[in-house]
């Protein structure tokens, strides 16, 4: 039996040239690591969706590297928009309409969901507008407003930035956001008592709340069993408010599986092997501990 080795020589002068550049590409990375020398970058996302004739395009600033950490443009965004937008497929999540609702955001980072939600539905807004001159209608009901809110003060002022740089009106409080505008707070959800400090929007108004990547160890979460009992009490009592209230969270499972249990046998910490990442598993049964019930 034979069997055939290809083999390619790089010439010598080759060699040396990709072994510099091989250098010089660690060396930058390094400088760029160290110095912090490319902070920013532009994320860009074309958003499509049902209702939708053509695609709206974002075109967002966010950091390279935290902090802080909600100025970075992390995946969850991006989906939990096209949720909103598209829903699921089942009753239970539909998409949010572009007239008659009112969107609460928590923790919008750059503003992927928020920014692009306003841009769509005020999109369809326009479309519909078209057809109903067509055909001498009109609509009563009110443009659906979209309320952006996190706790980081610098990703607000990004935040805020991007959406004027879309042309979008930013409201602040005190402000009722109109059509062709965003309300931007500041807003912890996990503080005590956090539904009555809600700003912009009055809890029973609310129709919607979003969330993405909201808790995970250190974040909404906490890092204990005790903590994270703040958000799970903030949602229960805007249900309370509006039982109609639709809340949709988007959660990542980072570190889920068997490679954590193995590391920390390693490490000789006590580690039960699971298939979901302990600060969902602890939110999960501080809702259930809270009345609320949670569909995957």
């Amino acid at each position: 039996r034979r069997y055939t080795c290809i083999v390619y020589y790089m010439p010598h002068r080759a060699a040396i040239a990709s072994y510099l550049g091989v250098g010089t590409a660690f060396a930058l990375y390094t400088l760029d690591e160290v110095l912090d020398l490319r902070q920013w970058r532009v994320a860009c996302h074309r958003v499509s969706a049902p209702n939708l004739k053509s695609p709206v395009a974002l075109s967002l600033s966010a950091r390279t590297r935290p902090p802080p950490i909600g100025a970075m443009d992390w995946p969850a965004g991006r989906v939990l928009l096209q949720l909103a937008l598209e829903g699921d497929g089942t009753t239970a999540l539909s998409p949010i309409p572009a007239r008659g609702a009112t969107v609460l955001e928590i923790g919008s980072g750059i503003g992927t969901a928020a920014i692009g939600l306003a841009l769509a539905l005020q999109a369809e807004r326009a479309e519909e507008h078209g057809a109903a001159e067509a055909s001498s209608t009109s609509s009563a009901s009110a443009p659906t407003a979209v309320v952006a809110t996190d706790i980081c003060s610098d990703s607000l002022a990004n935040l805020t930035a991007n959406a004027l740089s879309h042309g979008l009106r930013v409201a602040g409080e005190g402000e009722q956001p109109p059509d062709g505008s965003i309300g931007v707070a500041r807003w912890d959800a996990s503080a005590a008592d956090a539904a009555r400090s809600l700003p912009l929007v009055a809890p029973s108004r609310l129709t919607h709340v979003l969330g993405a990547d909201v808790v995970y160890s250190g974040g909404a979460a906490g890092v204990g069993e005790e903590c994270g009992g703040e958000f799970v009490a903030t949602l229960r009592a805007l249900l309370e408010a509006q039982p109609q209230l639709q809340v949709t969270l988007l959660l990542v499972n980072r570190f889920s599986g068997g490679a954590v249990s193995a590391l920390s046998h390693i490490a000789g910490v006590a580690h039960e092997s699971t298939s979901l990442d302990a600060s969902l598993g602890r939110f999960e049964r501080q809702a259930a501990a809270a009345g609320l019930r949670l569909r995957r």
